[in-house]
């Protein structure tokens, strides 16, 4: 496979002619969207499987989780039809190297030629649902309280403001060495990591367990979803470092980027989804 005629760059690095993400980024894009919409519908028919008295809170979040996900990405797939000259608003025809330029500055692109900034939003809700469905899960040996639950709803929200924060910043690359922006995003990437660093441990002292659950010398089990939720969820802030140290030197910076988020999504959310199922014994 050619990497560098797929992914397009800039200064010699890995730049060639031509490239999908470049030319074409709708069609991966839409696929991208295809693909959640089926596999957020199949898990949420499965939740309901065994009928609506199996499911319990946890369930019922992703179940809210995946169905808020299925409309943004509605809202992305109809949204780049329109822009990328397949469909448009007003009829008129407009050529993809002109969106999100002077000719059209004003244009919302949803990641096509400027980032997908609404998914920060999306996030902030649906991530918060995957957050506190796992923190009500009924495989650990503590109850979450309220203020448990309200410190790890907050910090999921803050962590997409952070997000909405790092994507206001077009290239890192390119950037001013006295733009006012750069220490600031910098400090708020790293807080957060802090921050999710916390939420990893509360949410590990919910659902953790010991074979026997009143001896804490005994055996300790940690459940799968929270391995799945504790490496999808840190795979967006890695995902979002890759920027500076290498993202933005792309001319595809910003088609790379939001392909990636966009699986990272997906498979963050399918994955606790799956495995929350699964240690529920609603599915095998």
């Amino acid at each position: 496979m050619d990497t560098a005629k797929l992914l397009g760059g800039q200064r010699g690095r890995v730049h060639t002619g031509g490239s999908l993400i470049r030319d074409r980024p709708e069609y991966i894009r839409g696929a991208l969207d295809v693909v959640a919409w089926a596999l957020h519908a199949t898990f949420i028919g499965l939740a309901y499987r065994k009928g609506p008295d199996k499911v319990d809170t946890d369930v019922l979040l992703l179940v809210v989780m995946s169905a808020i996900t299925i409309f943004f990405h509605f809202v992305y797939f109809f949204g780049i039809v329109t822009l990328s000259g397949i469909v448009t608003l007003s009829g008129e025809v407009r050529k993809k190297s002109q969106i999100g330029t002077k000719t059209y500055p004003d244009i919302f692109t949803f990641g096509l030629n400027q980032r997908n900034t609404l998914k920060w939003f999306e996030y902030s809700i649906t991530a918060t649902l995957g957050t506190l469905s796992l923190a009500y899960t009924s495989s650990g040996h503590n109850e979450a309280s309220g203020p448990v639950l309200f410190f790890l709803a907050a910090v999921a929200v803050t962590e997409q403001t952070t997000g909405y924060l790092w994507d206001s910043i077009d290239s890192f690359e390119n950037m001013n060495s006295s733009d006012l922006r750069k220490w600031p995003a910098y400090r708020a990437y790293f807080t957060t990591f802090l921050c999710q660093a916390a939420e990893f441990v509360v949410l590990f002292s919910i659902v953790h367990t010991h074979e026997t659950p009143d001896d804490p010398s005994s055996q300790l089990l940690i459940p799968g979803s929270w391995w799945a939720y504790t490496i999808t969820w840190s795979l967006f802030g890695l995902w979002a470092g890759l920027r500076p140290i290498y993202l933005d030197r792309l001319d595809t910076r910003v088609q790379v980027s939001e392909i990636g988020y966009s699986i990272l999504s997906t498979t963050a959310k399918i994955s606790l989804f799956g495995t929350i199922l699964q240690e529920k014994g609603i599915i095998e």
